[in-house]
């Protein structure tokens, strides 16, 4: 069990994938450092705030959309138009799933890949 732990750990602290996970109603929990590294982030400054704060205006209507679809099907992907701290847009593919603790809150497990340039190359 603790090998699986330490290989799970390892996976979202070093790998090059967006991990983070936020609450049902959109506010970060945990940020892996490949996401604030993109980001330009401190985990200090991400934690707590809601997922819609980085996110393009223009989607705001489709992030809530987004929260439906979670709370009603637990599950949902798509595309997110990010912006970092320096105020760059960036294209993120996602799959996202909702993980139900054995206390029975819930939370969201949030996998992202930056699309950017593949995006704009089209």
């Amino acid at each position: 069990m603790r090998e699986r732990e330490e290989f799970y750990r390892a996976f979202v602290e070093d790998g090059l994938g967006l991990i983070c996970t936020h609450r049902l109603d959109g506010a970060i929990r945990t940020v892996n450092p490949a996401a604030l590294t993109l980001l330009g982030y401190a985990e200090e400054d991400i934690v707590g705030r809601n997922l819609r704060e980085l996110l393009e205006p223009s989607i705001w209507e489709k992030f809530e959309t987004y929260l439906q679809d979670l709370k009603r099907e637990g599950r949902a992907a798509g595309h997110l138009h990010v912006r970092t701290k320096r105020g760059e847009k960036l294209v993120w593919a996602f799959r996202n799933k909702v993980i139900t603790e054995p206390n029975g809150s819930s939370y969201v497990l949030a996998h992202a890949q930056d699309v950017t340039d593949r995006q704009f190359a089209l």
